[in-house]
C-alpha cells in the first residue's frame, strides 16, 4: 500500500518539475526575443548553423509551411555569413546572429537545424528538428 503512495507521490513531483522547467524555457526564450526582438506577434523561430550545406532552402521550406506567421532566424556563425544570409533573405524576415551556442543550449536547443513557433505570450507551441 505504501509504495504505491510513494509511486504516486513521485509521478507528482516529477510532473511537476517538467512544468517548472518548461515554464523556464517558455520565459527564457520570451525574454531573449523581446530583447532581441520588439515585436510581439505569433512567430516562426528557425534556428540555422552556418555548417548546414542547404540552410536557405530549408528556412524558405519551412516559412512557407508556416506561412502565416512572421518568421524570425536565429543564426549561429560568423557575423560575416549572418550579414550575407540577410541579404539573401526576404525582407520581412528578421535576422538575429547568436554569437555562440552556448545561447541556444540554455534556450533548449541542443541540435540544429530546429524550429519553434512562439504564441503571442511568447511561449512555445510547437516546436522540432528540420530534415533537409
Amino acid at each position: 500500500m505504501w509504495q504505491a503512495i510513494v509511486i504516486i507521490l513521485l509521478v507528482c513531483i516529477l510532473l511537476g518539475l517538467r512544468r517548472y522547467l518548461r515554464n523556464r524555457r517558455n520565459l527564457l526564450i520570451h525574454q531573449f526575443l523581446h530583447n532581441a526582438s520588439q515585436s510581439h506577434t505569433n512567430r516562426l523561430c528557425i534556428c540555422i548553423d552556418y555548417t548546414e550545406p542547404n540552410y536557405l532552402s530549408l528556412i524558405e521550406r519551412t516559412s512557407n509551411e508556416y506561412s502565416r506567421l512572421k518568421p524570425l532566424v536565429l543564426f549561429n556563425g560568423p557575423i560575416w555569413k549572418a550579414k550575407s544570409t540577410s541579404k539573401k533573405l526576404p525582407d520581412d524576415y528578421e535576422l538575429l546572429w547568436v554569437e555562440d551556442s552556448r545561447t541556444l543550449t540554455r534556450l533548449g536547443i541542443f541540435y540544429m537545424p530546429y524550429y519553434f513557433v512562439l504564441d503571442i505570450d511568447g511561449r512555445v507551441v510547437k516546436e522540432g528538428k528540420l530534415f533537409a
